[in-house]
């Protein structure tokens, strides 16, 4: 049997950050949460596969995290799923230029975030 893929998911809105923790467990995932981006960063360790990243966050933006963890050498392979609300083009194209594997839009399907950490983690 495979071993569990471990997901840090880095989300300020409880309601949210429950409701896709709940959706990653029952699809046979492990999670692991940060509520801003300070203890993002403080968490962040090469036992995670994957981060899903939103970037409206306290004390550390999600932007700046994602920047900080793509210019780390033993972090920057990670790969990145942002999951926001922000829409506009300038702050995706500054998400995927900084390094995001993908950027999804909130409410997101969450089928469709399945789908996008299956591919992000063969």
């Amino acid at each position: 049997m495979a071993e569990k893929k471990l997901i840090l998911l880095v989300e300020d809105d409880q309601a949210v950050s429950d409701m896709v923790r709940e959706f990653l467990l029952q699809n046979g995932f492990e999670v692991e949460r940060a509520m801003d981006g300070q203890e993002a960063l403080e968490k962040i360790s090469a036992k995670q596969d994957l981060i899903i990243l939103d970037l409206g966050l306290p004390k550390v933006s999600g932007l700046e995290v994602l920047k900080r963890i793509k210019q780390d050498e033993f972090k920057s392979a990670k790969p990145i799923i942002v999951l926001t609300g922000k829409s506009d083009s300038n702050t995706i194209f500054d998400a995927m230029e900084a390094g995001s594997y993908d950027y999804l839009i909130k409410p997101v399907k969450l089928e469709e975030l399945i789908n996008t950490i299956k591919r992000a983690t063969l």
